[in-house]
């Protein structure tokens, strides 16, 4: 699901070849605020699993393939999530992920959480803040049924708000 929610036509010029692809749904929004796009496309989605792009970020061309092979490398998995790349703000550089040649490693959540609260966040880039990891539909829903206000994402900071809920 692609819910465009930018003023212009910039976005629908960058990803009218894309739209071939019988699995890609386009969808034009107007005047909606950061996280009631992200909850509009959210509610559209189908799918066993939901990442969110940005409109900075970017997915390299086998991104997809590699994230449905490690899926499927491990059962029963809800949250699978990477250490990103990323555009300079100052310029338009691409700065490599320090970890980029990694191989994967299995970290329980709460050590995650409990180590980026400790280093004030310096090392917040592993967590799973829904812009660098998929998570299940699954695992969504259940957070939404336990959540007072029927919806997933929130305007406080929606990626790390995300990041914890789940």
């Amino acid at each position: 699901i692609i819910a465009d929610n930018d003023d212009s036509k910039n976005t629908f010029r960058n990803i009218k070849t894309l739209l071939k692809d019988k699995r890609i749904h386009y969808i034009k929004t107007s005047n909606l605020s950061m996280v009631e796009n992200w909850e509009f496309a959210r509610n559209a989605a189908t799918g066993e699993y939901l990442t969110v792009l940005e409109d900075k970020q970017m997915f390299y061309p086998h991104a997809l393939n590699t994230i449905s092979n490690a899926l499927c490398h491990f059962e029963n998995i809800e949250i699978l999530g990477w250490l990103p790349d990323r555009f300079s703000s100052h310029s338009p550089v691409l700065r490599r992920s320090k970890f980029a040649n990694s191989s994967y490693e299995i970290i329980d959540p709460k050590t995650i959480i409990f180590d980026s609260i400790n280093n004030s966040f310096t090392d917040s880039i592993k967590l799973p803040r829904l812009i660098n990891s998929v998570v299940s539909s699954k695992l969504i829903n259940r957070v939404i049924k336990k959540s007072n206000i029927n919806q997933f994402f929130h305007t406080i900071s929606p990626d790390f708000t995300a990041c914890f809920l789940t």
